[in-house]
């Protein structure tokens, strides 16, 4: 039997929501953190999702959650038919080891011929 190294992982954000609204045929680019964190070489997980909050449930977008400017980890995604309204339905986690504080940057564009607003929500933890 071999020794085991536990590690505790620090809570930098709990399902912590954003109501993101972007014009018709526009396109949004949100710091949804900046500078977060500690400094040092930490390794980052990030739980995202992304849905439709308001409208039909036909619009048309993509969508990329990238960890700092230097894309050290990113989602990426497109949806047109969503199945439901009023919850966050397509997700991802994100992992990346930064030696510097993290960035999450979310870019939505939304090709609809209306404006559309979406739930984001994001769970971020280090060690």
């Amino acid at each position: 039997m071999q020794p085991v190294r536990a590690n505790v992982m620090t809570i930098y954000s709990n399902h912590q929501t954003w109501n993101i609204c972007v014009a018709s045929q526009s396109t949004s680019t949100n710091y949804l953190y900046s500078n977060a964190g500690p400094s040092s070489t930490t390794l980052w997980v990030v739980q995202v999702s992304i849905g439709l909050n308001g409208g039909d449930n036909t619009q048309y977008a993509n969508w990329g959650f990238i960890i700092d400017p230097n894309d050290h980890a990113s989602y990426f995604g497109a949806a047109i038919e969503w199945e439901t309204n009023g919850g966050e339905i397509y997700g991802s986690t994100l992992s990346t080891s930064l030696d510097t504080s993290m960035y999450l940057i979310l870019g939505i564009n939304n090709q609809d011929s209306r404006s559309q607003c979406y739930n984001v929500l994001v769970t971020a933890m280090y060690y």
